[in-house]
């Protein structure tokens, strides 16, 4: 006779619930390292693009140091001197080579040097060490690269101030009539133009006239500490052009800055040479030496963009009504950007120089 008994409740080993600890500790650290890995790529995915994007803004300032020395070639100049200048006539220089007789300039209409410099007037840039003044041979010029809320002589970004009206054709004293009745550029500040209060001799307010020259100077605070170039003039014409992209201001060292940036430089930096070297530590920097030439383009090039595309409009196409237009044919100087000269070469220096 067959006897069946019941099996008795099956009773799971108690390593098992330590077997599964283990695995889900396991799974989480393969998350957390996976994680990790993730995170650790994108920040230097970060790091990669930021430096890929002050190296292209470093190479946009090369530029910018062009452009500076060609127009301190010839423009900008107060009359006597910069920062003493007790008349608003701006000197014009004739090249760092003097076109009129070959001399080392720039120098003015009366044939002395702009801002009064000379090879003996020297100025201490940090620890004892002395250089020539700007723009003396061997002087060396900083242009940190901010943004003031109104840069001086704004004017403003309006394509047409004298639109044809076109709207109203039962006005025939203004439909389509090319009526020149506002003046073309016109300052950002807008109230320049109004004559208020008394005229000097030339007819134009002062008070307005000195808003428009000052402008807004309040440094924009997101574009402070950002990038800056700086130029050193080594030879008659050849200069050496930094180009920096990071918070130092473009100086050199600490001695430098304590000595011409003095306290409200020092300030900046909160007093700290530690977080000065940090910064530097951290900028992108390129080196150009470059050569100046009084060369200019033909004033008659023709752009051949016009010939080819005419209903491009770069509102520098040629003068009204001249008489060397026709039908199919237009000259421009709206690419002519070297009427203070040249640049004859650029070259690149893949290490630091000595002096710059």
């Amino acid at each position: 006779m067959l006897r069946f008994f019941a099996a008795p409740p099956y009773a799971a080993p108690q390593c098992r619930s330590g077997t599964i600890l283990i695995i889900v500790a396991g799974v989480s650290a393969l998350m957390a390292s996976l994680a990790l890995a993730f995170l650790a790529r994108m920040r230097t995915d970060v790091e990669e693009s930021n430096f890929i994007v002050a190296y292209a803004q470093a190479k946009i300032l090369l530029a910018a140091g062009c452009t500076y020395v060609q127009e301190a070639s010839r423009l900008g100049y107060d009359q006597f001197g910069e920062g003493t200048a007790t008349s608003s006539i701006h000197n014009e220089g004739f090249g760092w080579i003097d076109v009129r007789d070959g001399s080392i300039g720039p120098k003015g209409v009366d044939g002395l040097p702009v801002l009064n410099w000379s090879q003996g007037d020297t100025e201490v840039y940090g620890n004892g060490r002395q250089r020539p003044r700007w723009p003396a041979i061997g002087g060396v010029v900083r242009c940190p690269m901010h943004r003031h809320e109104i840069p001086p002589f704004a004017i403003q970004l309006t394509a047409a101030y004298n639109p044809m009206q076109t709207s109203d054709k039962t006005n025939s004293d203004t439909y389509c009539w090319p009526l020149l009745d506002r003046p073309d550029p016109q300052p950002l500040l807008s109230n320049n133009y109004a004559h208020q209060g008394t005229a000097n001799s030339t007819g134009v307010d002062s008070a307005l006239h000195s808003a428009f020259a000052t402008g807004v100077p309040n440094l924009v605070a997101s574009t402070v500490g950002r990038a800056w170039f700086r130029v050193m003039r080594d030879g008659p014409s050849t200069f050496l052009i930094t180009c920096g992209v990071g918070g130092s201001e473009g100086y050199r060292d600490w001695a430098e800055l304590v000595q011409l940036g003095g306290s409200e430089a020092r300030q900046r930096f909160m007093d700290q040479p530690s977080f000065f070297s940090s910064l530097q530590s951290s900028e992108v920097r390129l080196w150009y030496r470059i050569e100046w030439s009084a060369a200019a383009m033909d004033q008659t090039y023709n752009f051949m963009k016009h010939e080819e595309a005419r209903g491009h409009q770069h509102y520098l196409v040629h003068p009204a009504n001249a008489s060397h237009d026709w039908i199919g044919y237009q000259r421009s100087q709206s690419f002519h950007r070297n009427p203070v000269g040249t640049i004859r070469w650029i070259k690149r220096l893949r290490t630091e120089p000595d002096h710059w």
